[in-house]
């Protein structure tokens, strides 16, 4: 009534970054959080139907998301204990190694590429696990915003839209404390924002300053340990890498010093990593020779019935279904996006790159998923 519309929406998008920073630091002040922790009411509750104090302020615990508050959390949160060790013998009562173990929290150089987990070692398990979920929440949705942003040639409603609808999408908020999905979209997504803005500078301090970015990006990336879902978004990157690449690798003139900065990029991943492995080669080798998840091989097909699972995503947080975790996905609209891509690539004579490469991959993705593949090409 006072102040238009246009100012105020021209104020948030102006001061976004300073604005989330504030939200971010309100939120972690108030310790609030998203973890389902209060299901333990159920076993060692203070009262017959738990005490007032332990109910959420908003929402129910969710037990299907015993993958989070039976392990990921309890492990995070026994971390204290050891001081933040690389080796914890008290959550399960054995040495285990916390960088490869649902990769928790720990005083290590790896820790550099771990942000969301700086709430833990700084300021202990309170505040860490609010810090833990509400920068994660903030950081996505700001990274998918950005990213938007590129993509749809700076239109922000378009944005605000595409960052709602992954942020808040039911894919991730089911899966949201664990697996590391999170940081996978907002490294993934973050790195091509720093290649973009690499490939359009001239400035050697801003190069500078991708490069690093990129970097921590990378080994981000590397440590959430969950191929099954870093493999298939791993390609998708790629090819909005490859759509930023074409759009822009002649904007400016290249010289040849320029390979010192992807080079000098790998190298510090490369020996972030070596030291990761050195420290959790045990544990990792372990892992790998588990039943699950070390030997999990998908080779897909018989897949028709999930593609409609966004039908009944409005639901999920209503009524139970067998697993709601297993039934989320991001609204696709499926067959209707990919009807009206074809579409619009024939009408166009395919000029969109970006839209052409993801229809391709998108293509590609769908035969696997409902007709298969042979296990020597899927591997």
């Amino acid at each position: 009534f006072l102040i238009s519309p246009e100012k105020i929406y021209g104020y948030l998008f102006k001061h976004r970054f300073a604005l989330a920073a504030i939200l971010f630091a309100v939120c972690v002040a108030l310790k609030l959080h998203g973890s389902s922790i209060g299901m333990w009411n159920e076993y060692v509750a203070c009262a017959p139907h738990g005490s007032p104090f332990q109910f959420p302020i908003l929402g129910i615990p969710r037990s299907i998301r015993s993958d989070e508050w039976i392990v990921f959390t309890p492990l995070a949160m026994s971390q204290h204990y050891t001081g933040y060790a690389v080796v914890n013998d008290i959550a399960c009562a054995w040495p285990t190694n916390m960088l490869t173990t649902y990769n928790q929290p720990v005083w290590d150089l790896t820790v550099i590429a771990k942000p969301f987990y700086w709430g833990y070692l700084l300021l202990g398990s309170e505040y860490g696990l609010s810090w833990f979920w509400c920068g994660r929440l903030i950081a996505l949705f700001l990274v998918t915003f950005e990213m938007f942003l590129l993509i749809t040639g700076q239109k922000k409603k378009y944005a605000l839209a595409a960052a709602c609808l992954i942020t808040f999408s039911a894919f991730v908020q089911w899966w949201f404390a664990i697996n590391f999905l999170v940081e996978m979209l907002v490294w993934g997504q973050l790195a091509e924002l720093m290649l973009y803005r690499f490939l359009n500078t001239d400035s050697v301090k801003t190069k500078l300053l991708c490069t690093g970015v990129f970097t921590l990006c990378a080994m981000g990336y590397l440590f959430a340990m969950y191929p099954a879902w870093m493999v298939p978004l791993f390609y998708v990157f790629a090819g909005i890498a490859l759509w930023i690449l074409l759009d822009n690798f002649f904007h400016t003139k290249r010289s040849v010093k320029e390979l010192l900065y992807p080079v000098a990029s790998l190298v510090a991943v490369g020996i972030v990593a070596l030291h990761w492995v050195l420290v959790s080669g045990d544990a990792i080798s372990t892992t790998m020779n588990t039943v699950y998840p070390g030997q999990r091989h998908y080779t897909g097909g018989a897949g028709w019935d999930h593609l409609f699972f966004y039908v009944n995503n409005l639901f999920l947080p209503y009524h139970d279904v067998l697993n709601s975790c297993e039934s989320a996905m991001v609204y696709g609209f499926f067959p209707f996006t990919e009807i009206l891509v074809a579409i619009y690539l024939v009408k166009t004579k395919f000029r969109d790159k970006l839209l052409t490469i993801l229809g391709i991959l998108d293509l590609l993705y769908l035969a696997l998923f409902l007709f298969g593949a042979p296990a020597f090409l899927t591997k």
